[in-house]
């Protein structure tokens, strides 16, 4: 077991964690939804408390987590649990990006996709299908518009994020 993965089981239950992953000051807030020895996936909190989306990374890359301090305690007062309840995926803690593609696939829902740690998104659109290592996705631009198609190894994904404010955006315009 990998020394993140031991400290993700202590985090578990805590309700809500800062999770690091590039640089002191870079993190994203909100509760682990699921993870294992290759990806974790977190359902993320504005710094308003409002739900900001779903996004999915590699396990390897996240450096240190925190909670239990000052940010903890104002996000605790700005947070609705209820508001949130609809957005918590019912993820399995197996093959977490297969399971949120599977999603876009099923669902119809816009995902967004990081390759190599690029620190982009580097595809944007609807998943058609995911066989033979890798994923078909149906592009679609910030207008709405269908912009083609894109496949990639899903052994490059590095980050999918989705239910995001720029996915949802593209999603009322489509």
């Amino acid at each position: 077991m990998s020394s993140i993965v031991k400290v993700l089981k202590k985090a578990e239950n805590k309700r809500y964690i800062s999770i690091y992953q590039a640089g002191p000051d870079k993190f994203m807030y909100g509760r682990i939804l699921a993870f294992n020895e290759n990806d974790t996936a977190v359902m993320l909190i504005s710094p308003k408390g409002e739900f900001d989306g779903i996004v999915a990374v590699k396990t390897d890359s996240i450096t240190r987590i925190e909670y239990g301090g000052m940010y903890e305690q104002r996000m605790s007062m700005l947070i609705d649990e209820k508001s949130l309840e609809q957005f918590v995926l019912p993820l399995d803690g197996e093959d977490i990006f297969g399971q949120l593609l599977e999603m876009s696939a099923k669902s119809r829902k816009v995902v967004s996709l990081e390759l190599l740690d690029s620190g982009y998104d580097d595809i944007t659109g609807v998943v058609e299908s995911v066989d033979n290592g890798c994923v078909c996705v149906k592009l679609v631009d910030l207008y709405g518009a269908s912009d083609g198609n894109a496949i990639a190894a899903l052994d490059d994904i590095t980050q999918i994020s989705c239910l995001g404010e720029k996915e949802l955006a593209i999603a009322k315009l489509m």
